[in-house]
């Protein structure tokens, strides 16, 4: 998954297309382990999203981004991450960013 850093605050399908990748991948463990591979992917471009952004993004939205990336990608670390945890948070930035 390659995602254009400089625009993925403002794309709410690169959120929802990774949620429903999650979900399809059902009890498919390769495409589940591929799934959650592209939601690091998609959060560590978060991550370099807020950091291109410099001062541009007010301190309580970075703040809150940066503790949301956080948690997903702690989650990640997990030997069996929590789905719901990830399908819901992708649809909330989708719907926060205007596609739901």
């Amino acid at each position: 998954m390659t995602l254009n850093h400089g625009f993925i605050l403002s794309s709410p399908e690169a959120f929802a297309s990774t949620a429903e990748r999650l979900l399809a991948a059902g009890d498919d463990l390769v495409a589940r382990s591929k799934a959650f591979g592209d939601q690091q992917a998609l959060w560590g471009e978060v991550l370099a999203a807020i950091a291109a952004s410099g001062d541009t993004l007010p301190s309580a939205l970075r703040d809150d981004l940066l503790r949301l990336a956080a948690l997903v990608l702690e989650d990640l670390e997990e030997v069996e991450p929590d789905l719901a945890l990830h399908v819901t948070v992708n649809r909330a930035m989708r719907d926060g960013l205007g596609e739901g």
